[in-house]
């Protein structure tokens, strides 16, 4: 159930990184294409990871004031290739579970190298440990159809503007979503325990104050003074939420 979603993860992962790899070399950046890039990246990254499926679907940390928005942000992550929302809660689980010992699925211990290119990514995860998401009939849905999200999202871009759009729509944000996922988790644990890092919330608004995160992972502000900025809890508190 879980084994293949996630090597197709990992496989898209690297194909999008090639892809975008291979468009710089050949046709090199545009303006237009690096500020459309940074915006879908905040899309998928950000509002759709970090919101929907982090602090939402895994920690349930707060409810949706709208079905629409719920459903909407969790397309939004759906699409950036990381796999479905059950599957990701799944091993994010995990990485609660067993953090930073040789059941964590994120443990920093495999090195930098070894996290940015996924090595070990696939975890033994059990359908018990996401089990209020399988009642979820439209989560189970996305979960076994998970692949036809970033492939429809990919051939709109393609059909709408080619490969420039392509590449800049989908292949560079969808790789620069799962690279930050990977490179936070990394950073965040490095020395084998949950610290705060500052300059990482650049990526995933707010995520960056982690250890405050393992410690309290139900809350949906990982900030714990003024002066640890929590976008991601701000945009909650501010506009996903009834008051």
């Amino acid at each position: 159930m879980f084994e293949s979603s996630f090597a197709a993860v990992k496989a898209l992962y690297y194909a999008n990184i090639f892809a975008t790899v291979a468009y710089l070399i050949v046709f090199g950046p545009t303006l237009f294409g690096i500020l459309l890039t940074v915006f879908v990246f905040f899309l998928m990254n950000p509002i759709g990871i970090v919101i929907g499926y982090h602090r939402y679907w895994t920690h349930r940390s707060f409810e949706f004031r709208s079905p629409i928005i719920k459903w909407f942000i969790t397309t939004l992550a759906s699409v950036s290739g990381v796999g479905s929302a059950i599957g990701w809660v799944g091993i994010h689980n995990q990485h609660h579970k067993h953090s930073d010992s040789d059941g964590d699925p994120h443990a920093a211990a495999r090195g930098f190298f070894g996290m940015m290119t996924m090595r070990g990514y696939c975890s033994d995860i059990s359908p018990r440990s996401v089990a209020p998401l399988l009642r979820s009939k439209p989560l189970r849905r996305m979960h076994e159809y998970y692949f036809l999200f970033p492939a429809a999202y990919a051939a709109a871009c393609f059909a709408l503007g080619g490969i420039d759009l392509l590449v800049a729509g989908f292949c560079a944000p969808a790789a620069m979503s799962l690279a930050a996922q990977n490179l936070t988790n990394y950073v965040n644990h490095f020395g084998g325990k949950p610290r705060n890092v500052a300059w990482i919330n650049v990526f995933n608004f707010g995520d960056g104050w982690h250890l405050n995160h393992h410690d309290d992972p139900t809350n949906y502000t990982t900030s714990h003074s003024r002066r640890q900025f929590d976008p991601a809890g701000w945009l909650i508190k501010k506009a996903l939420v009834n008051g």
